[in-house]
């Protein structure tokens, strides 16, 4: 009787483990974050801080606002996300190019 119930208790066991391991393996696929989604929200944060900044700078232009330290804070922002992005791109060009010269 003792090891019929200490089969039962091992394979209770192992559903436990096999239950947490495909529990796992959904949260980390659920993590995992693809390259061109997180490429597309910072070209899209990049594009919304110098939209900013250009209506920033029409308005103090125009006269609207005259808030000048604010305009030249947002475009310094939009100027420095700009040139990340820039840096960015030319460090997945350089990578890409790499990995063309690979010999097979």
């Amino acid at each position: 009787m003792t090891s019929i119930n200490n089969i039962s208790m091992i394979n209770k066991i192992n559903d436990i483990k096999q239950a947490n391991s495909s529990e796992k393996a959904q949260s980390t696929d659920k993590k995992s974050v693809d390259f061109a989604g997180t490429i597309k929200k910072f070209l899209y944060a990049v594009n919304t801080k110098q939209a900013e900044s250009s209506k920033e700078l029409s308005r103090v232009i125009k006269g609207e606002s005259d808030n000048l330290t604010e305009a030249m804070v947002k475009s310094e922002e939009a100027h420095l996300s700009f040139q990340l992005m820039l840096e960015i791109r030319n460090k997945v060009l350089d990578s890409y190019k790499e990995i063309k010269r690979i010999q097979v």
